[in-house]
């Protein structure tokens, strides 16, 4: 019984001084791929010749807290992927890709918020798949002179930072 009562007291007390040490498992590796080729799905299905130029991509991970962001492993932190392009000009050409990719996304078994009207012209209409992850199609209404624009913006679920996350791409 006393030897039990030892073993046991040993355990706690390698517990309780080297938890610290125990890695925090992120999956943010695993969501920064995942982000990456959704955008890379989404944007494939855009009319072939509609994109003007080469689309701005940006990959990175952020974090959910201001201060301190990101200082420990256990951080709360997600993989956001954003596509920016200027599209051809017609009236209501990005009008008619933010449906053709709405579309593919329901399609997809993703559920639709509401479009909501942003600056100016702006529309954005958001997405979602459980467990967690967001989309976000922003377009401009059509005005004379101005460029058709859109943007498709990819968040992951929210995970820990993890000891070392993945480099932004």
């Amino acid at each position: 019984m006393r030897r039990s009562l030892t073993a046991l007291a040993v355990a706690v007390l390698a517990l309780t001084l080297g938890g610290c040490a125990v890695p925090v498992e992120s999956k943010l590796p695993e969501y920064k791929i995942q982000a990456e080729q959704l955008r890379e799905d989404i944007a494939a299905q855009l009319p072939e010749g509609i994109t003007v130029g080469e689309p701005y991509i940006s990959s990175e991970v952020r974090f959910e807290t201001e201060s301190g962001a990101g200082d420990s492993s256990d951080s709360p932190a997600y993989w956001r992927v954003l596509d920016g392009r200027n599209l051809t000009g017609e009236p209501g050409t990005s009008e008619d890709a933010a449906t053709v990719l709405g579309d593919y996304l329901i399609a997809e078994g993703w559920s639709q918020k509401e479009a909501e009207r942003t600056v100016g012209r702006g529309v954005t209409d958001a997405y979602r798949l459980e467990p967690g992850w967001y989309v976000e199609i922003s377009w401009a209404t059509s005005e004379d002179g101005m460029a058709e624009t859109l943007d498709i913006l990819v968040l992951s679920p929210t995970t820990t930072r993890g000891e070392k996350p993945p480099a932004n791409g």
